[in-house]
């Protein structure tokens, strides 16, 4: 009997598995139109769910209330990889996720960005677009964003300088007109250039494993 409580003790005393995932702060979702923030609000809930469920590599931190402050203290977008680096500190998070929501037409077009706090770079970023339930959209963009398969970019283009936004994220830039952007999620994205004596040039792209594009740019 001295024995079986003794073992009794031991396993009682053992410590709970610790959780060795990675912390996530879900930053929110922002709309773009007052309109969007029903769907807006649905998606950020939607992908807290996804990113906290127990088969998840990420250990979801911070609550809604904790962001709200953050966000209000920071004054800045979460959106922006600095910005949301920075939350990330706030909020004890080794990773961010943020996104914005517009509408093209019937659809609704979700961009989501997951950031490196300690590098404050971000990592990946979708571009996805649904004409169906927010929380469809929710699921598929985030599901690209952590699990999709990468892709590189090679760029040609008239302009011998400029800024390469990936979904409205600076990502790079030209060089004697060339650059190659590798780590991006394959599927669709956008794709912008910003050259001094060039019209602001956007164009919708599909990454696949080896994808390139010649642009070309007006001048202004």
């Amino acid at each position: 009997m001295k024995r079986l409580v003794c073992i009794s003790m031991l396993l009682a005393a053992a410590p709970a598995h610790a959780d060795d995932r990675h912390s996530l702060a879900v930053l929110g979702v922002a709309p773009k139109d007052a309109a969007l923030k029903k769907s807006a609000d649905a998606i950020a809930t939607a992908i807290r769910a996804q990113a906290g469920a127990k088969a998840s590599e990420y250990r979801v931190t911070g609550t809604a209330k904790q962001i709200d402050a953050a966000l209000v203290t920071a004054e800045c977008s979460a959106i922006q990889a600095s910005c949301a680096a920075k939350l990330g500190v706030t909020l004890g998070a080794e990773y961010t996720i943020a996104g914005e929501l517009d509408r093209r037409g019937t659809h609704q077009v979700l961009e989501l960005s997951l950031v490196d706090v300690k590098t404050r770079q971000r990592i990946r970023s979708v571009h996805q677009t649904s004409s169906g339930d927010a929380k469809k959209l929710a699921r598929a963009a985030y599901t690209r964003l952590i699990g999709g398969d990468v892709g590189e970019l090679a760029i040609a283009a008239n302009a011998p300088q400029g800024e390469i936004l990936i979904d409205g994220q600076i990502v790079g830039g030209l060089f004697e007109g060339r650059a190659t952007i590798g780590n991006l999620v394959k599927g669709s994205h956008v794709l912008a250039i910003h050259a001094k004596g060039y019209r602001p040039f956007e164009v919708d792209i599909t990454i696949e494993a080896s994808t390139k594009q010649m642009l070309l740019l007006e001048p202004e």
